[in-house]
Parts: C-alpha cells; structure tokens; sequence
C-alpha cells in the first residue's frame, strides 16, 4: 500500500523528470536540432594568368577561378563594367578578342558570390595594344606623283602586313596573326631602282616617322654685294713677313701687311669680320673676331689680333691612304649656310702629325668635316660645335656569316648602329641593325606592290655609326622616331655624327655607295 509520504516522493521526482524534458524540447528546432551559425566569410576571387598593367592583344584566354568555405553560386566577369561571361560553378572561362577593341586601358572585374550571398571582387586594368605601328605622312613628303611602301617583317623573314602611302597618308598597321613584341620594320621607295631600308628590332606600337632625304647641301654662294664698307685699319703690328688675312662672308678674302683704308663689299647692312695674323710662313699666331662691321666707314684697331688660338692635332698612320681635315665657323647656329674658313688640312700619311687651330668660342658654332682611308675602310665625321671638332673614332669588331636565305653576324664597339646592305640585279637593301650575339637576319619576303623586285642576300659593304647625341641602338631608333624626316633629319644638319665603312668582295661586284642622308 502507497503511504502517504511514499506517494509525495514519488510525485517529486516525476515532476522533475517532466520538467527537464520539456525544458530541453523547448530549447530545439521543431525537428529536433540546433540551428548553426549564420555564414558571413567572403569568398575568395582570382583572374588567373593575366597582371594589372599587362599589354595585350589579339585574342587572349582569360579565367576566373573562386574559392570558399562552403559553396559558389556564380561567378561573373566584367570589361569595362559590361558582363561579358557567367557560371553557376566555381570557375568561369572567357576568349577575349582585343582585335576587336581600340588600343587603350581596360578594367577587367571578376565578382563571386557564394550560397549564402557572400561577395568578392577582384579588380585589375591591361593595356590593349594590336597597332603595331603608326605613321602620318607630310603633305610634302614626295615630289610630284611619287610614292612608297611600308612593310613589316617576322623573324624569319615573311610578311606581317604591308601597306603604300603617298603625301599625307594616316598609316595604322595591324595583324591578328602576328603575336609577337618585335618585328622588322621596312621602307622602300622606287626612284632611282628599289631601294629598301629595314629596322630591326621595332616595338610594337611605335609611332614611326618615315626616312626622306633632306637637302642640306647649302652652296653658301653669295650672289653679289650690294652693301660697301670702307675699313680704315690702324695698329698694324707685323715683323719678318708677317701679315693678316681678313675674311667677311665665309668665303671674301683680304691679305693686309699695313695701315691702310680697305673697301670691302657687304651681302647685307651688317656683318661680322674675322681677321687672323700669320707668320710668313703661313702659321697661324693671333686672331679677333667682330661681330658687325657696318655699310660705310669703320675703323678697325689691328692691335686687337692678339687673341690665341685652341688647337687639335691628330696621328697620321702609315695605312691611312688620304685624309682631309676641314674646320669652318659660322656666326649663327640655326643656320649653316655661309661658313668662315678656319682651318684645313689635305694630304696621306706626310707629315706623322697634322695640328689645325680654330678660335676658341669666337663663332657661334662650327663644322668640322673629317675624312680618312685606309686600305680596307673609310672613315668621316661631321662634327658641329666645338666638342665636333676633334676627331671621336669608332672601335668596332664583327664576324660576320652568310647562308642563302640570312646572314649572321656577333658584332660589338663604339657605336649606335650597323648598316649592313645587300644588292641584286634591281634593288639595294640598308639593315639598320644593333650591336648583338648571333643575330639572324633573314631574307625578307616583298609585298605584292613590289613583286618585280628580286632580293638577295649578296651583302657588298657594311658601317658602323656613331651618332653623338645618343647611346645605344634603343635610343637611336627613340630619336629617329621623334624626328621630322627619320634618317634624313637625325643625320642632317647640326647633328654630329661619324661612320666607318667596309667593302665587301661579292658575287657580281656590286658597290654601293652608302644614302647621303646616313651621311
């Protein structure tokens, strides 16, 4: 029999017991588990196998890879914020067809989103670039109906793409076949014969200025001197022979061995005048230069040749052959039309040494024509300013092999560039190349315009240049680039520069005389 105090336990503990359970089914779902914790970890985003800043073009694969805690639900790639490819998996791949865009800056953008809506960007800009090179031409480039062509070149010769312009022609040459940095570049003109000058080693995107000869052979010659200038000379000082030379003009010569009154004809209202003191046998002593003697009466103190001279000598070896040595002063340096005679020297190897003088910084600016021959090579230097007027040389050294479809060459010195041309029956071919290790170069494929032309690799001559201004092929080619005429302006006037030339025995004895605008 349940007892009274029995009954009370046993209702306590069943209490109990029914009050645990129930606290602990409260405490749960409806199915009877706990709820985790909400997912607030981002995703991780990459654009695969691509930089920010990286130049492209053509046609480049990209892809977008994500990654995260739990699961991807899409994947979206942006160029310049329109949706150009979608997936619901972790990765999304997509061919881009730079060909189709314009060259500049584009952003590329990779958005994942996870199940739980998670987001992650990844955010980069690349550079297109698919204009291999760009050009205007002037409206004055060609004389009359003239025109030309532009072609480029792979390594092993063929053709990339082509084109011909005349005056004031856009060029933009393009090629979606082509995925290389560097090519060579050509340019042939038709004349006189084709002849062909070829660039290596040109970056794509260059903006390129076409070669024109430039004419910078000023005659200096002064038609008539309609101004008069009376010089009442005074102060002479002369012993054992001595005498003065004055020289207006350039070219106006007036021997003085006493006080006199000289008329001397003028171009123009003023000029300037430039008087040396010789010795009687013809060696320079003194010098003073005027800047303006005025149309009608000056006067003029010889008392004020009391000026010394520079000098710059130079060692005639026993294999120089000839050699000449011309120096002229010009009162201005934006023009070199009329130059003072300063000093020359023409002979071969007698005398060992040869010493010319010139003024100092008495003229503006100078000429300086050096020109020697050996045997084997020729050497000329066009120096303009006072650092132009002694001799620079060039030290050069190259092996050099030819094959019937390329030559090879390993060539290293002093100098900016290698001029090596070839010739066959109808056509010349100038290489403008870099110093370098086993370069090849091969025979290039013509474009269609010029199909009735035959190159061959028949090298007959190569150079080396020196182009004071600039260190190096690279800075060469940048120079060329930003110039007005191409080879025709960097070597044209006021531009100090310097070669040493070969002859080559070839099949045929070819010769060619180098362009006179590498000149």
């Amino acid at each position: 029999m349940l007892t009274h105090s029995t009954f009370f336990k046993w209702a306590g503990k069943t209490a109990v017991l029914a009050f645990t359970l129930f606290a602990l089914q409260s405490c749960g779902d409806d199915d009877g588990t706990q709820d985790p914790p909400p997912d607030t970890t981002d995703p991780s985003v990459t654009i695969k196998d691509i930089s920010a800043g990286q130049t492209v073009w053509n046609t480049i694969s990209l892809t977008v890879e994500a990654t995260d805690d739990d699961e991807i639900a899409d994947v979206e790639l942006f160029i310049n914020n329109e949706s150009v490819a979608q997936s619901n998996s972790a990765t999304v791949d997509f061919d881009w067809n730079t060909f189709e865009e314009e060259d500049g800056s584009f952003t590329l953008k990779a958005v994942a989103t996870d199940v739980a809506g998670n987001i992650a960007t990844q955010e980069i800009s690349v550079d297109v670039l698919n204009t291999l090179i760009s050009a205007s031409i002037p409206a004055d480039f060609f004389e009359d109906s003239e025109t030309g062509v532009i072609f480029l070149s792979n390594a092993d010769g063929s053709l990339i793409t082509s084109m011909e312009f005349e005056n004031g022609d856009n060029i933009t040459l393009k090629a979606n076949d082509f995925d290389g940095e560097e090519f060579f570049l050509s340019e042939g003109y038709t004349p006189e014969g084709l002849q062909i000058y070829t660039f290596a080693k040109i970056k794509r995107g260059s903006t390129w200025t076409l070669s024109k000869d430039v004419d910078n052979d000023d005659d200096g010659v002064i038609i008539g001197t309609p101004f008069t200038a009376s010089l009442e000379l005074t102060g002479a000082s002369l012993e054992n022979g001595e005498y003065y030379n004055l020289y207006s003009h350039g070219e106006d010569l007036y021997e003085i061995d006493e006080n006199q009154t000289l008329e001397i004809g003028l171009v123009d209202e003023t000029s300037p005048l430039y008087i040396v003191k010789y010795s009687a046998q013809g060696e320079k002593l003194k010098y003073h230069y005027l800047n303006e003697i005025i149309a009608g009466e000056n006067s003029l103190d010889l008392s004020l040749v009391n000026n010394d001279f520079s000098s710059v000598s130079f060692n005639i070896t026993e294999d120089i052959e000839s050699f000449q040595y011309d120096i002229e002063g010009f009162p201005s340096d934006d023009t070199y039309d009329v130059g003072f005679e300063v000093d020359r020297y023409e002979g071969n190897s007698e005398p060992e040494t040869v010493t010319l003088y010139y003024p100092n910084d008495a003229f503006a600016s100078y000429f300086t024509d050096i020109y020697y021959t050996t045997e084997d090579y020729e050497y000329e230097q066009f120096g303009y300013g006072i650092e132009g007027i002694a001799i620079r040389g060039i030290t050069a050294s190259i092996e050099l092999q030819t094959g019937e479809e390329s030559f090879n060459y390993t060539s290293s010195g002093s100098y900016d560039f290698l001029l090596i041309y070839t010739a066959s029956d109808n056509m010349y071919n100038y290489f403008i190349l870099p110093a370098g290790t086993s370069q090849e170069t091969p025979l290039l494929s013509l474009p269609a315009s010029l199909s009735d032309y035959d190159p061959s690799i028949n090298i007959i001559g190569y150079a080396f240049y020196d182009h004071f201004s600039t260190e190096g092929y690279n800075e060469f080619i940048d120079e060329l680039k930003s110039s007005e005429y191409g080879i025709g302006s960097v070597f044209g006037q006021g531009n100090s520069h310097a070669y040493l030339e070969f002859q080559v025995e070839s099949s045929g004895d070819r010769k060619a005389s180098i362009p006179d605008f590498f000149k």
